[in-house]
């Protein structure tokens, strides 16, 4: 037999084209679970895109273009787990100190985490400002008619406060510990409260004590109106805490059980959003609106609408 026509089982890429479609299609299957990995394989990651935007480069030097598009939506996927890349590799300081040198966001934006998560707080202020203006004057009025005609009861109050005291301990501070604290002071009036028993869950998970959380969440699922409930208010809370994949899995358990939960699918809609998903972000939305709208469900209808408004001003979709 002849030897020169023999040809190795595996051989490398031929030419750079090749070479970048491997590199990403790597890319694309490890983003996936690159929020729950550790500060080193999250910088191994952030180099290997700087690979493929080298490889990219040196294809647009020789006159080729091909798989921008690609890129530049990996690139957008990765820029939506800013936040919790962020934090893994410890905050905007820590950042600094592993960017490498001559580094422009323009180019490389994945090592410019720090000015993203501050663009989006920003962007998100301003779209809170824009109500703040309406629901003042609406909110003075509430909270007149709250403590005249509506006060609740004392023990109504206490339950309010603590649990409004909870949820700015854990989203604001990641105090969960602190936000367990005041979530048990919560339960000590209302111990059969499923939305605090739920709360409660999802905090105990945070602290690695998931065996506690389970009984809770079992609690919860049986003193709830729809079989889905918990599983979406767990959604919420995991969306809040800036866990946005754990949080759809949940979204997809609650609409196996009930495809036709407006909140559900309202909840995967908004997260779809979270990570720049927008294509499904918007089908979601508009499912959640049509099943709210049969469903009766008015002040859920408007709040899908709304969101489906906000998807359409960031991603150029029709609401």
């Amino acid at each position: 037999m002849d030897d020169a026509k023999l040809k190795p089982l595996f051989t490398e890429p031929d030419t750079l084209v090749e070479r970048l479609r491997n590199h990403l299609k790597t890319l694309e299957d490890q983003l996936y679970f690159l929020t729950r990995q550790d500060r080193a394989v999250v910088l191994a990651y952030l180099a290997q895109l700087d690979a493929a935007w080298r490889l990219y480069e040196t294809l647009k030097e020789n006159g080729e273009g091909g798989e921008i598009l690609r890129f530049k939506i990996l690139q957008k996927h990765v820029l939506a787990k800013a936040a919790p890349l962020l934090k893994i590799l410890g905050g905007p300081e820590n950042l600094k100190l592993v960017r490498p040198a001559e580094t422009l966001p323009t180019e490389q934006p994945w090592w410019f985490f720090d000015r993203h998560v501050a663009r989006q707080r920003a962007l998100r202020w301003r779209r809170v400002a824009r109500w703040g203006a309406l629901l003042v004057a609406v909110g003075l009025g509430l909270v007149l008619l709250f403590n005249t005609v509506l006060k609740p009861d004392p023990a109504v109050a206490f339950r309010m406060r603590h649990y409004n005291d909870a949820l700015t301990l854990a989203t604001e501070n990641q105090d969960y510990a602190g936000a367990l604290f005041e979530v048990e002071q919560a339960l000590s009036v209302a111990p059969n409260d499923s939305e605090l028993l739920t709360f409660k869950g999802v905090l105990l998970a945070q602290l690695d004590r998931a065996a506690e959380a389970d009984p809770l969440f079992e609690q919860a699922t049986a003193l709830a109106v729809e079989p889905e409930q918990t599983l979406v208010l767990r959604g919420q809370y995991l969306r809040q805490l800036n866990h946005p994949e754990s949080a759809l899995t949940l979204t997809q358990q609650a609409r196996a059980i009930n495809p036709e939960s407006a909140e559900a699918w309202l909840l995967a809609g908004q997260i779809y959003a979270d990570l720049g998903l927008y294509p499904p972000a918007h089908d979601s939305l508009s499912q959640a609106a049509a099943l709210a709208l049969a469903q009766d469900k008015v002040e859920l209808y408007v709040l899908a609408k709304a969101n489906l408004a906000y998807l359409g001003q960031g991603a150029g979709l029709e609401p």
